[in-house]
């Protein structure tokens, strides 16, 4: 009896740190993606807005300059959660290409076409939704 209320009592003195510290990794991971999410969420809804506002016709120097910040923007948050998030690589890597292509469709555009520029807009929308599902699903807020 003596020897099981010791290993309890030393078991828990010991592991209780552990676990605690864990638990707290944990939280701080957790809230860390859902403010990233937030923020992603946030700048594809903008940069979505503004490629459309160029592809009805707006490509003023302003208009082109504010998208080109945008897509930087957009482009060092998903380096972040690269860092941040090795299991979520392939996923923001995915979304960085697709945005990568975006970028080039619309520096193209006055040689180009808008129906690239559509495609290349439809193809990053549907692969950060894919990210955004990922890392809603890892997170466990789903």
């Amino acid at each position: 009896m003596w020897v099981t209320l010791a290993l309890t009592v030393g078991g828990g003195y010991f592991l209780a740190p552990y676990i605690n510290q864990e638990v707290q990794r944990e939280t701080l991971r957790r809230e860390f993606l859902v403010r990233s999410l937030d923020a992603l969420s946030g700048d594809t809804i903008s940069l979505i807005t503004a490629v459309n506002k160029q592809v009805a016709g707006d490509t003023s120097p302003q208009t082109v300059a504010d998208t080109q910040a945008q897509i930087v923007e957009l482009q060092y948050k998903l380096v972040q959660l690269n860092i941040s998030s090795p299991a979520r690589r392939g996923a923001a890597i995915e979304v960085q290409r697709a945005l990568a292509r975006l970028q080039t469709a619309i520096l193209d555009r006055p040689t180009g076409n808008r129906d690239a520029v559509r495609a290349e807009l439809e193809s990053f929308s549907t692969k950060s939704f894919e990210l955004y599902d990922t890392i809603i699903r890892d997170t466990g807020l789903l």
